[in-house]
């Protein structure tokens, strides 16, 4: 009896389960668009053809990030598990 409840500590429901062996590499901060290339779980890294905007790698963060595990964040890129946002209020709207 014991064995049978300590194997069922090893249980990840299948959402939250971390692909590993996928590596996607994407150029834009906008989650819809890296939905089109990425899958949930996937490891991402944001390495944009243009650098200068040093906010950039946080908004692509926040969109695109899963903060449950770690973010590797620089100047000019980010890495991380993918699970995009769903919804996105800008600065304008009063959500």
């Amino acid at each position: 009896m014991v064995l049978t409840t300590l194997a069922g500590c090893d249980f990840i429901p299948v959402e939250d389960q971390i692909d590993q062996s996928v590596f996607c590499i994407v150029d834009t901060a906008n989650a819809t668009e890296n939905k089109k290339k990425c899958k949930i779980g996937n490891k991402i890294t944001f390495a944009p053809n243009v650098w200068g905007n040093e906010q950039q790698p946080v908004l692509f963060a926040v969109g695109n990030c899963d903060f449950r595990y770690s973010v590797a964040l620089t100047t000019g890129a980010v890495a991380c598990v993918f699970n995009p946002v769903s919804k996105t209020f800008g600065s304008d709207n009063s959500q």
